[in-house]
């Protein structure tokens, strides 16, 4: 889905009022997804997998450590294996944690590359290679803009979350055959249409963060397409954001 809609947005971008700007870019860069670079996502998703598992088995490890602990300390032993178990919980504890790290943001690198990745067609080393030259350099705009989008798209899920619950509560205060149903029925119906709704809302959305990725990645790659294509848009977004001209001139 990601790799679909970063064609759609990156026709958008690239070739605005251009004769060559292809006739269908969603069936286009999905057929592009599920061959030519079908091994280079399949490879990103398994990098993230394999930190996964890392971080379960060492989840797991802790946790028969911290059973382990446990007994000793019923037991009240506190002789060298106690001692010893007890530094190896914070070594794992430790490794977890970096593990755990490691995942979050090897995921979020993911984001950007993948984007690169169904831009220019190219592999995941190289895509993640020049992924990380636009983050040396220009990592600052990614990280902001990215905190603000993400950060608005999951209020906007909140959003029609609430407003989902107040149409809930009016159709049960509103409709006579709602009184008849049991509380406990009411509240399961309740939470799960608060679940439902959030996530609809966040699947439904996750195209438009896919579009604004590939706008960012765009946008820090060729500037001054987007100069040429909007210029409206560019000086908008130049006088709202004055520091943004000077990212875009850094030259990767």
């Amino acid at each position: 889905m990601v790799a679909t809609s970063v064609g759609i947005f990156g026709s958008w971008y690239f070739f605005h009022n251009s004769v060559i700007k292809p006739i269908n870019p969603a069936w286009g860069s999905f057929k592009r997804a599920i061959t030519y670079s079908f091994g280079s996502i399949c490879f990103g998703s398994l990098i993230v997998s394999v930190v996964k598992t890392a971080r379960v088995t060492l989840q797991i490890l802790k946790s028969k450590v911290q059973d382990r602990r446990s007994r000793d300390l019923q037991d009240g032993n506190c002789d060298s294996d106690a001692m010893l178990m007890c530094a190896l919980y914070c070594i794992l504890s430790i490794l977890e944690w970096i593990a755990q790290e490691a995942e979050y943001w090897i995921k979020w690198f993911n984001k950007f590359a993948y984007s690169y990745l169904a831009l220019y067609g190219k592999d995941y080393f190289s895509s993640a290679r020049d992924t990380f030259e636009i983050l040396k350099y220009k990592g600052i705009l990614v990280l902001i803009t990215d905190c603000l989008v993400d950060t608005t798209l999951n209020l906007y899920a909140i959003l029609v979350a609430l407003i989902s619950s107040g149409l809930y509560a009016l159709g049960f205060y509103s409709i006579p055959r709602f009184a008849e149903l049991s509380h406990e029925f009411l509240v399961i119906g309740f939470v799960l249409q608060i679940i439902l709704a959030f996530f609809i809302t966040k699947v439904t959305l996750n195209s438009l963060n896919s579009g604004f990725i590939t706008f960012l990645v765009a946008l820090c790659i060729k500037p001054e397409v987007f100069e040429e294509n909007y210029h409206e848009e560019f000086v908008k977004l130049t006088n709202y954001y004055p520091e943004i001209s000077h990212t875009l001139k850094v030259p990767f």
